[in-house]
Order: structure tokens, then sequence, then C-alpha cells
């Protein structure tokens, strides 16, 4: 049932693929999905059988996600698109992200480590470093520069904008975007490091999929832009999904079954992969990733049913209350060390709603989807916020099917920001004068009195 709903979601992504709107990004991720399945089908991972409930709990969250997301106006089948240009709130988050450039400096100078090369040198022991120190419970400097990332997040959601604005000058004109050029570069390096510090790649992906989703929105799609975009994604996904995990793990040749089973839900690989290539093992792995939490759901579900003590809000909710993640998060590994299960805590979105509210996580998923819609409601985009809150809605509903979005700082820290860019920039009011003043130049131009 499962393949068959990620089939049927595929189609309705492929055959609408000019069109742009969040939830379109849920069937591409359920595509995903169902090329991650394939790995059981293909015998190289032998996942158990999922149960009867499980497939029609997943299936039906889903259902109420979209339900949700329509009841609000935002059809999903929907394209978006931009009708605006560069102004105050490109300018804030311009002064948000240079002052996380001056901090990421500033590290720099007191660590004497240089970005990319200091971060790729200590790849391997950065991810067991961040969570010994407590996941986001850094240090000082780490917490004040992450909070500033997440303004440049936002930033860098509006790249492709800044791209059509320098193309849309003439040359002679395009020093005034200088400084926003120079700054979308630099901070994005910077962002990758960042990402790299802490041994993860998630940053990464959420930053290509949010600004995907955003250029598609300024540059329609065409055959020669998705032939280039297909080209660049193929690159990218396999430097992620088998030379990062290499990297980030130079002990996994020497062991691969023992990090296979890790992430794939206990389960075994087959023969011939653990006699295959490094790169086989590695995208191996890496599938398991999209697979293994709907096990890890249906594992859960079969033995933890009237044992866990629902947290209503809790853990979903937890990226308001980092200290109730961690505990919730460390008794999840200790039921399934109970259970004798060596399985990663990470779930989908199905099982953290469900932690919080049994049964009744479908409805939560129809008040996801309100939230999403309301957000995305508008068609025609006409802020540089309204832009970057689409990319950034867009990365939560491509990885809705894995996992929670809201217990994601990265994508929902950054929609906060933009609705405080948004009351800052109602409190200076510039766009209201731009506005009255292309009325009166229309007035004028039509002979009548400006106002």
């Amino acid at each position: 049932m499962l393949i068959l709903w990620s089939f049927f979601a595929a189609l309705a992504a492929v055959f609408q693929f000019k069109r742009v709107s969040p939830l379109r990004f849920d069937y591409f991720s359920t595509l995903i999905w169902l090329v991650s399945l394939s790995i059981n089908f293909f015998g190289l991972v032998a996942y158990p059988p999922l149960t009867a409930t499980t497939i029609w709990f997943v299936v039906g969250c889903h259902l109420a996600l979209i339900a949700g997301y329509n009841l609000v106006g935002a059809k999903s089948g929907g394209s978006y698109t931009f009708a605006g240009e560069l102004g105050i709130r490109a300018q804030v988050l311009a002064v948000l992200t240079l002052a996380f450039v001056v901090l990421v400096a500033g590290r720099v100078v007191t660590e004497g480590q240089v970005p990319f090369v200091g971060a790729l040198s200590r790849l391997q022991d950065a991810r067991a470093e961040h969570w010994e120190r407590g996941g986001e419970n850094a240090y000082v400097m780490d917490q004040i520069i992450r909070i500033f990332s997440y303004g440049a997040t936002a930033y860098l959601m509006i790249v492709p904008l800044i791209w059509r604005q320098w193309k849309d000058l003439p040359k002679l004109r395009r020093g005034g975007l200088i400084p926003y050029v120079l700054l979308a570069v630099v901070s994005g390096a910077l962002m990758v490091d960042q990402a790299l510090r802490d041994g993860g790649r998630a940053l990464i992906v959420y930053l290509l999929l949010g600004g995907g989703a955003i250029y598609l929105v300024i540059f329609p799609l065409n055959l020669r832009r998705g032939l280039l975009i297909s080209i660049g994604g193929f690159a990218l996904a396999f430097f992620l999904i088998v030379n990062f995990y290499q990297y980030r793990n130079q002990n996994f040749s020497s062991n691969p079954r023992y990090y296979i089973e890790r992430v794939c839900a206990g389960s075994p690989p087959a023969a011939f992969v653990i006699r295959g290539s490094d790169a086989l093992q590695a995208a191996t792995v890496s599938s398991c990733y999209f697979t293994s939490p709907v096990h890890n759901l249906d594992a859960f579900l079969i033995n933890n049913d009237q044992l866990w003590d629902h947290t209503y809000g809790l853990y979903s909710l937890s990226v308001f209350i980092p200290d109730s993640f961690l505990k919730i998060r460390d008794e999840l590994a200790w039921y399934y060390r109970l259970l004798g299960e060596a399985r990663n805590p990470w779930a989908t979105a199905a099982r953290d709603y469900w932690l919080d509210w049994s049964w009744w996580a479908v409805l939560a998923f129809v008040v996801t989807g309100i939230v999403f819609g309301w957000l995305s409601r508008k068609r025609v985009l006409r802020t540089e916020t309204d832009l970057a809150r689409f990319g950034l809605i867009v990365i939560a509903a491509f990885f809705i099917p894995f996992q929670s979005p809201l217990i994601n700082r990265p994508m929902l820290y950054p929609i906060v920001v933009t609705i405080l860019v948004d009351i800052l920039a109602a409190g200076i009011a510039p766009g209201r004068s731009r506005s009255l003043v292309r009325r009166g130049s229309k007035r004028l131009a039509r002979g009548g009195r400006g106002p």
C-alpha cells in the first residue's frame, strides 16, 4: 500500500512538473521514498513486512496533511509566481546575514581553524562531539552564531531573486547588487561549513531544496533547465549519499554490516551488498535514512502501544523546549534497547506525532496542513519574505514523510525570522511610500495630479 501511495503521488508530481507548490515537493519526496523502498524489493536489505495498521496510519496522516492544506484554499496542484523586487526586507535580512558572517569570522580568529579545511578534517568526530555536548546545547559562541544563521538561511532562500535582478539590470547598473551577491556567496559557504562542523548534511539539503523551489518560482521550468537541474541533482545526490557518508564514517568499509544494520532498523544487508563496492554499501545505508523510519514506527506501534506515556506536544513542539526533546529522545532509545532492537530513534513524522497524540495524530496532521496552507495561501508572492517563507515551507513539506518538521530548527526558526522582518518593515513602512510614489507617477503620466 505504501508503494502504491508513493507511486500515485509521484505521478501527480511528474504530470504537473511545471507547477511549484509546497505539497508538490511532498509528492516528490514520496517518489524518493518509493525508490528507497525498492532496496527491499531488490533484496539489498531484508526488512520485515509492515503491518496493515502502520500502512494505513502513515497513508492516513499524509491524506490528512493534504486535506488540511486544501482547507484554506492553498490547492496542492497550484502554481506560484513572484511579482516583487529587492527592498527593505532584503536589506534587513542582509544585515542579519552580515552579523552571522562577522561572528563566524570572529570564531575563525579565536579558534585558528580555516572554514571547510578544519571542518572536513574533523568530520568523522564532529557528529559524536555534537551529541556529546547535547546537540543544540553547544558553546555560547556557537549558540549565538546559530541564532544569526537563521536569518542567513532566510537570506539564502532569496538568492534566485538576487540572480534575476542581476540578469535584468544593464551591466553598468549592477554595481548596487554586488554587496548582495558577495554576501550570498560568503554566507552560503559558511553555512555549509556550519553543517560540516556538526557532522551533518541535512542543512545542505535544506538550502538546496528551498533555493531550488524558489528558483522554479522565479524562472519557470523548461526542458533545458529541467535537464540541467536533473544532472546537477544526480551529481549532488551521489556526493551526499555516497561520498559524504564515506568521508564522515571512515571506518565504514571495515565493517559495513554494522553501519547498515544500525541505520536500517536492525535489518541485515544481503550478502552481495557486503561483497559489493564501497559505493553500493554507502548508497544502501543512505537509502535507509528514508526507508527505516516507517519500520521503526511499525516496531514501536507493535511493542509500545500500551506502554508509552503520550507527551501532548512536548516532542513535536520541543523546538521551543529543547530539553524535553533530548529527554524524550533518550527515553525512545531506552525503549528500543529494552526491546532488544538496535534501532535509531529517529522516525517518520507519523511516529513523532503519535508520541504526542496517539491515534489523534491524524487530526494533528490536518492542523499542520492548515498551517502550511495558511502560510502559503497567496499564489502571487510580493515580498522577499513571502518568497523565503515559501522555500522554507517547501523544505518542511518535503521532509514530513520522514520526520516531524516542527523539531527541525533550521526549518521553523527562519520562518519566525521572516515574520519578525515583516513586522519591522511594516513599522518602517517604506513599501507604502514606494507604492504612493508609483501611483503618483502613473497619475502624472496620465496628466492627472499626484497625491
